[in-house]
């Protein structure tokens, strides 16, 4: 229930139907929860779970660089404020081991250590802290991208086996929130992707890029300590849920069998708003269960785990968080808006890059591209390290997160993948790399389907200068009796896209049919799971949060309607 059990690899001919001779895969967008972890909070000690685990042998083995030569010829004891010349500054690698220090017998400090009747019950040398990510986690992380390189390196040949030694950066585009545990999976997840041996000289001396933002700005996951409106509808969510939750039989039942290990403050019934909250009960319970094949002391009582409790906790806290998405647009916005609008945005400028009919597109998506740099298209893959409320998010808002699914499990991803309809005379048979099965068949070609119709895109509000195409540039300031503040760029999500530019959703491994992409000519004829770009993009525009020279953008929206409640509860989007 909690670690992701993989499908196995994709057949040949699963892959002549998921990579169509006549879809040319441009670009691929990858959005994973982080690997396994230790429970955020110690909890039920009582119920016999130690509260220090030894799972994390990075501690053993930490790295970091430190300043050991500034270059200067001034005193140490010098007075005169100092300078770092970074040409000739030295730096150097300094290794050391971690140890955690807890409260022992009359608060004197000592070193933590692992469950007593472990074989690490002595051991203080790889004790792990709250929320972070664990051995096991590490593996199945590293396992992730190395599914990713056997399917987008060995099998499609869509990225180098190798870095190139120059540009290895406009290959891929890495980032992660703040939080250690989902930056480490994600550099292990690019472990897999592309393991030792594999990095030009270049890349393995200068290493890659991976970014990061401040956490007032984060987007990779729902941002509710800075979005007010954000936290404000997510608690009335919660409150619906504990409404709805709190005195029914599902509840009963799990106070049945679990109310015993709760203590004070707790009033000994389990409660979505209890104390812990049943989410918190369910993120110690799947932390646990990830782990349990570890050792007795790192397990719960066999309560926790039966399929009914598992189920039952799954539902209601599944529905507390992330109902909201379904119900409400502008939840949406505040939520995961911005995070899915630089989704589409990328995937625009992909499909601009490759498409030789798209040169006002090309444009628009040059001028508004942020993370890439001017006149150059989007790295071929982007990997984002985030979190299981970023994974439930996406699926809620575009509406293929239906009620009744499970609770996003650790290295859960979703894969956006964009694809370009090649030409008729470069419509070719599904080959496997070298590297594939030689004994496979390859599929037929398949004709490149007739151009659809696509959706008319909804009328845009505009100022009145863009009715003045024709006018030099200059007018429109003069014609104003007042000085005119530069417009902002065009945004891609607000014009329509070229025909035959698609887009695919996986979610582990599994394609996704999106809700607003099953009308005829909203996707590739004969498979709804490929989403017109276009009607991608309009979906996503429905709820991308206004730009900040439009209402003061995400920041602005955050801070409006607040304390009205949910204003926008006509739409269900599940």
């Amino acid at each position: 229930m909690t670690t992701l059990v993989p499908r196995p690899p994709y057949t040949q001919d699963e892959l002549a139907k998921l990579y169509p001779a006549q879809l040319e895969l441009k670009h691929v967008q990858i959005i994973l929860r982080h690997g396994e972890r230790t429970p955020v909070k110690a909890r039920f000690q009582n119920a016999g779970l130690h509260p220090h685990w030894p799972y994390c042998s990075i501690a053993r083995r930490m790295l970091t660089t430190a300043l050991t030569s500034d270059s200067s010829t001034s005193s140490p004891y010098s007075t005169s404020p100092p300078a770092l010349d970074r040409k000739t500054a030295r730096w150097d690698a300094l290794p050391f081991r971690r140890k955690f220090e807890t409260f022992g017998p009359n608060d004197l400090p000592v070193l933590a250590s692992g469950p007593p009747d472990s074989a690490s019950a002595h051991d203080s040398s790889s004790i792990c802290l709250p929320g972070e990510l664990t051995d096991l986690g590490r593996v199945t992380t590293l396992r992730l991208g190395q599914r990713l390189r056997h399917l987008y390196v060995e099998q499609l040949g869509f990225l180098p086996d190798r870095l190139p030694e120059k540009g290895a950066d406009g290959l891929l585009y890495i980032r992660s929130t703040p939080i250690p545990r989902a930056l480490e999976s994600t550099q292990q997840a690019l472990t897999g992707l592309y393991p030792p041996g594999t990095w030009s000289a270049q890349a393995a001396s200068t290493g890659l890029d991976i970014v990061a933002r401040d956490y007032s700005e984060e987007n990779l996951v729902p941002n509710d300590p800075t979005c007010r409106r954000f936290r404000e509808l997510g608690q009335i969510f919660a409150q619906r849920a504990a409404d709805k939750y709190n005195t029914s039989p599902e509840m009963a039942f799990l106070t049945k069998k679990l109310g015993k290990y709760l203590q004070p403050p707790s009033d000994g019934r389990v409660k979505v708003d209890g104390k812990p909250r049943l989410s918190g009960i369910m993120d110690t319970t799947n932390a646990a269960l990830a782990h349990r094949h570890l050792g007795s002391g790192t397990s719960l009582p066999g309560e926790f785990y039966e399929e009914k409790v598992r189920a039952t906790m799954d539902k209601i806290v599944t529905e507390e968080w992330f109902a909201g998405y379904r119900v409400s647009r502008e939840y949406r916005i505040v939520g995961i808006g911005g995070l899915m609008a630089d989704l589409t945005r990328r995937a625009l400028a992909a499909a601009a890059a490759a498409s030789s009919s798209s040169s006002s597109l090309q444009q628009t998506t040059t001028e508004t591209r942020g993370e890439e740099e001017r006149g150059r298209s989007p790295q071929k893959l982007c990997l984002a390290g985030a979190h299981d409320t970023t994974i439930g998010a996406v699926l809620a808002s575009l509406g293929c997160f239906p009620e009744g699914s499970k609770w996003p499990r650790f290295t859960a991803h979703v894969a956006l993948e964009t694809f370009v309809a090649r030409s008729s005379a470069e419509t070719t048979t599904f080959t496997p790399t070298a590297s594939a099965s030689a004994s496979a068949s390859p599929s037929p070609s398949s004709p490149l389907p007739p151009p659809q119709t696509q959706p008319q895109p909804q009328p845009q509000k505009s100022s009145w200068s863009s009715y003045l195409p024709s006018l030099p540039s200059f007018l429109p300031s003069l014609l104003s009796p007042f000085p005119q503040t530069a417009p902002p760029p065009p945004d891609p999500l607000d014009h329509p896209t070229p025909q035959n530019t698609y887009i695919r959703l996986r979610y582990n491994d599994h394609p996704l049919t999106l809700p607003g992409c099953r009308s005829p000519g909203a996707h590739l004829d004969g498979d709804q799971t490929f989403c017109t770009l276009d009607a991608f993009r309009r979906v996503v525009g429905g709820f991308a949060p206004p730009r900040e020279r439009e209402k003061g953008g995400w920041r602005g929206v955050c801070g409006e309607n607040l304390g009205r409640g949910v204003v926008d509860e006509d739409e269900d989007e599940g």
